[in-house]
């Protein structure tokens, strides 16, 4: 009866699963973690903009000449999740009309 609860002990143990961490950056070294995670890279593109395309689309807003790095990925995810007229609201200094041709443009 012992050795039946032991190996039902150990066998729940070694199947026990580890929590998983995907890493965003594919400089992010995960080496230290594999020990007692379950390290994986990110399959999937990533939402932030390469800073190239983004500053592509961006370039000619004159408001967004003085927002941080931050501030324009945040804009250019926005673009791509929200309305035309929830743009507006959140950038009221682009204009309806620049807001659908980046929209586009995007």
């Amino acid at each position: 009866m012992k050795v039946v609860l032991y190996l039902l002990l150990f066998s729940s143990f070694a199947h026990a699963q580890k929590a998983k961490v995907i890493l965003i950056d594919e400089h992010i070294d995960g080496s230290s973690l594999q020990k007692n995670f379950d390290v994986q890279k990110n399959s999937h593109e990533s939402s932030i903009p390469k800073k190239e395309i983004r500053d592509e689309v961006l370039k000619g807003v004159k408001a967004a000449e003085k927002w941080d790095e931050l501030q324009k990925d945040i804009f250019y995810m926005d673009l791509k999740s929200k309305s035309v007229k929830e743009l507006k609201k959140k950038y009221p200094a682009i204009s309806e009309k620049e807001l659908t041709f980046l929209k586009d443009k995007r």
